[in-house]
């Protein structure tokens, strides 16, 4: 539906399972899903109308007549597990597994250097802004423009390999030796790619004893040691010979803040001569250890049902900066401090049983939940710095609902209500002067803390049985999922530890939450031969 957006996946799967004896037996799982598939966005509301379809995506343009996205994801991080099976004396059993992840995960971007902005979407080019900046005479003729060629709403390809072979620059100084001169194209636009990759090892352990015809006891424990590695690659110079690994945001302020290191991404190596293939810009790697034990009673009698279980966990988490950059000489090299929380959970439900189809349930939980590594560093590409008042999220939820089983008609009925308290939320973005307390724009980060969320709503689904292999489904979820909160915000320049704003109010209290449909119905025949 969304012009641009490619796929290609495949995957693969291999188990082998030995029984060693009655009681005991080993399987060794091997699978992965490599994929690749180009990327859309969302778009102003502006965009789709000029476009003429809510399928507009900006993201992609022509290249050689061939249509090119410039946001590609490519992921491919296999999995092996090792698991041993054991029939333990009485009715009990005990499942161990380890299991290793490893691989790729990135995904492309346009990046830019002393030239124009090339996103089509970018709301400088946009009628609306046109018109309030420089009158209406402009803001119609460009709307003509816009909705007179696709091409001019697409990314331009041409454009960015002809400005590239425009004209040889000088790097002095190439690769911070003194008198190291480079000439040549210099890359005004390239192609990088954003990389994740990862190793992840886990332990889990899951015993299971039924104690009697109406006890059933189980417990667990585990064990995550997760590393990933975060930094950048030089994807495609676009025509171009060379870039050079600096920052251009903090290359404009370096004057002001008088420093001529500023900009430098890699102290080590001031002006670093990358080219396709060469990691440049940030590199840094998160690790998190969390290890976890938990508890279920069941207990199950003629007419009722019911379970109580609960959870401990501790999670520690830190970042490990690959590079000294120039803004945070100090701060971005090495180990951060270590982030360490202690959680639990508490969990119980019940069901009658009105008859052998009929039943009613009901579920509640309570837990805390350590934040999450991405929301817990002020700016995690460029240095070591940790939110301030870091705190668990606590997380509340309860439903309950009527069952109905029966040869020719299913149907569940289910209300439910969660709340989620303390959260945190981490987003970047270019900020164009507009804090109004003559404080220059640029890179910020964006965090609000304190952020309250409540999911509530009703499921309905059916099936009803209509003879000779045909049956009808039907769904719908209806929900209302919003802020419950005014978080409190902080902006910070991705070039300086200090804060734009602090204390501020973020009123999204009643608020619909992004991302997610409120409601969703369905309906369909299933034939069976």
């Amino acid at each position: 539906y969304v012009p641009g957006t490619d796929y290609d996946a495949w995957s693969y799967f291999l188990g082998i399972e030995r029984k060693l004896n009655e009681v005991h037996s080993l399987n060794l799982t091997v699978f992965g899903a490599p994929n690749r598939r180009g990327r859309s966005i969302a778009a102003t509301q502006e965009w789709y109308d000029i476009a003429g379809t809510n399928f507009y995506n900006p993201w992609w343009g022509y290249q050689a007549g061939q249509k090119r996205n410039s946001r590609i994801a490519t992921t491919h991080q296999p999995i092996i597990m090792l698991t041993h099976y054991w029939d333990m004396p009485g009715k009990a059993t005990l499942q161990t597994s380890a299991s290793y992840k490893f691989g790729r995960n990135g995904s492309t971007a346009l990046d830019w250097y002393d030239a124009p902005d090339p996103r089509p979407e970018y709301y400088r080019k946009a009628p609306s802004y046109l018109g309030l900046a420089f009158g209406d005479e402009l803001a119609t003729k460009a709307l003509e423009y816009y909705q007179g060629s696709e091409a001019a709403r697409q990314i331009d390809w041409d454009v960015m390999f002809r400005v590239n072979r425009s004209g040889v620059d000088t790097v002095f100084n190439a690769d911070g030796i003194p008198g190291n001169t480079l000439a040549g194209y210099r890359a005004n636009y390239l192609v990088e790619e954003r990389r994740y990759d990862s190793k992840e090892f886990n332990l889990n352990a899951i015993y299971e004893n039924p104690v009697s015809d109406n006890l059933t006891l189980q417990g667990g424990a585990s064990y995550q040691y997760y590393r990933g590695n975060n930094y950048k690659l030089v994807n495609d110079l676009l025509g171009a010979d060379y870039s050079v690994d600096i920052d251009r945001f903090a290359e404009r302020d370096s004057s002001r803040v008088g420093n001529n290191e500023f900009y430098q991404n890699d102290l080590e190596t001031p002006n670093r001569i990358i080219r396709e293939g060469d990691r440049w810009g940030y590199d840094y790697n998160s690790t998190i250890h969390k290890g976890a034990a938990w508890g279920q009673a069941n207990f199950s009698y003629r007419k009722v049902d019911f379970f109580m279980s609960g959870e401990f966990s501790v999670t520690s988490f830190w970042r490990t900066g690959n590079v000294r950059n120039g803004r945070f000489p100090d701060n971005s090299l090495g180990d951060s401090e270590k982030s360490n929380f202690a959680n639990f959970g508490v969990k119980g439900g019940v069901t009658y049983k009105l008859d052998g189809r009929n039943y009613l349930f009901f579920n509640g939980a309570y837990m805390t939940r350590a934040p999450y590594f991405r929301n817990s560093f002020v700016s995690p590409r460029a240095r070591n710095q940790l939110v301030p008042g870091l705190t668990d999220e606590k997380i509340t939820s309860i439903e309950g609902g009527y069952i109905l089983r029966s040869p020719y008609l299913k149907a569940r009925a289910v209300g439910y209500y969660s709340r989620f308290a303390d959260r945190f939320l981490n987003r970047s973005f270019f900020l164009d002067n507009a804090l109004n307390d003559g404080t220059t724009g640029g890179f910020v980060n964006y965090i609000m803390t304190g952020v309250d969320t409540r999911h509530m709503g009703i499921e309905l689904a059916g099936e009803v049985q209509l003879g000779a292999g045909l049956s009808v489904l039907a769904a719908a979820a209806i929900g209302e999922y919003v802020y419950e909160s005014r978080p409190d915000v902080s902006v910070y320049l991705d070039n300086s530890p200090q804060e734009l704003l602090q204390d501020k109010t973020a009123y999204i209290k009643h608020f619909y939450i992004p991302g997610t449909p409120q409601s969703a119905y369905t309906v369909g025949l299933n034939y069976r031969s």
